[in-house]
């Protein structure tokens, strides 16, 4: 027989056959065999191999589908940095949050309602179950990887607050920092047209004045104007760029303009 399944397929078969002879007493045999029907359970997870993209703070479903001939009796999400999920049929302390229904296909649902880098990594569902006349566990795994993502964000600040205008000869600073959720890859500083990169991962290059925060994952660099004169001022553009598993780059930038002044001045010139 073909396409024999475990809750019919499986079982005790029996063979009886009789015969008659002289005085009609009946003569019997029989012979009997028993089919298990073995089929391992299989697993699927929704994210993939290749890492599924998420944004830091939003909330996301990872689901987990085991299926078996034989009802599936017990299903693992093994998560990153946090304990294990189970679900057990018929227990009554399953873990709280992991949600599976069903009876030959078990469907189940963990939601992640704020995404933080804690969740960021490998996670493993294995579906188990036993096979008939076998009281060992057979069980599947399918693995996926989650990325948590956050745009960069730059931010400039001038020791002369909110006002554009310094005068000639007095002293500033100005702050570029980027925040990228991870250390930013990418980090230069524009001044009308002329470039000074910061910081770039892909080349090691960290000159010095560029604060790395491990702590918070910022680049900070202070610019310090001394004596001003007419050649500091213009358009300062700060730039960041960064970078997630499928190496996408997410840059962000902002500008401040600095005007350089001077009072005029009146000489009296006499022959």
């Amino acid at each position: 027989s073909s396409g024999i399944n475990a809750e019919y397929g499986g079982g005790s078969y029996t063979c009886v056959g009789k015969n008659k002879v002289e005085g009609l007493v009946e003569v019997q045999d029989d012979d009997s065999i028993t089919i298990s029907v073995s089929k391992l359970v299989s697993s699927t997870i929704s994210l993939f191999s290749s890492g599924t993209e998420v944004s830091h703070g939003s909330s996301y479903t990872i689901t987990c589908d085991v299926e078996g001939a034989n009802k599936p009796h017990k299903v693992l999400l093994d998560r990153p940095y946090e304990p294990d999920l189970t679900w057990t049929r018929g227990s009554t302390s399953n873990s709280a949050g992991l949600n599976c229904v069903g009876e030959y296909i078990v469907e189940c649902t963990y939601v992640i309602l704020r995404l933080d880098y804690s969740h960021e990594g490998t996670t493993t569902c294995t579906g188990f179950n036993y096979l008939p006349g076998n009281t060992a566990e057979k069980n599947s795994k399918s693995s996926g990887l989650l990325v948590v993502t956050k745009d960069v964000t730059v931010e400039i600040s001038k020791s002369i607050g909110d006002t554009s205008e310094i005068y000639f000869g007095e002293s500033m600073t100005i702050t570029f920092v980027a925040d990228g959720g991870r250390i930013p890859f990418y980090f230069l500083v524009n001044h009308d047209n002329e470039e000074k990169i910061l910081y770039d991962n892909s080349l090691s290059l960290n000159p010095s004045g560029v604060a790395v925060d491990q702590i918070q994952n910022t680049l900070t660099y202070t610019l310090p104007l001394n004596n001003v004169e007419y050649d500091d001022g213009g358009t300062y553009t700060c730039l960041s760029k960064n970078k997630v598993a499928n190496m996408v780059v997410k840059p962000d930038e902002e500008k401040v303009d600095i005007i350089v002044v001077k009072d005029v001045t009146i000489e009296n010139l006499e022959d």
